[in-house]
């Protein structure tokens, strides 16, 4: 399987991934979030981006959050 390919599937993989490599504290919230396909571009960018880094500045790590937060949404 590619993630290049957009599917919900593939948002599920990378949202876990970057959560888990971030040791985001709200991994949870994360697990229930979902983007639209249209912003998949967006997240595969930021997926690339950490799993590439074995460190984070603070700063990065706020940027990353925010940026996830933005083109997120919740599922029903």
């Amino acid at each position: 399987m590619s993630l290049e390919t957009p599917s919900h599937e593939n948002v599920t993989i990378m949202l876990k991934e970057i959560t888990t490599k971030l040791q985001m504290i709200n991994a949870e919230v994360m697990a229930h979030r979902t983007i639209n396909l249209d912003d998949y571009e967006d997240l595969y960018d930021m997926y690339q981006f950490v799993t590439k880094r074995t460190t984070f500045s603070t700063n990065e790590l706020n940027m990353l959050a925010e940026e996830i937060g933005k083109i997120t949404i919740a599922q029903k």
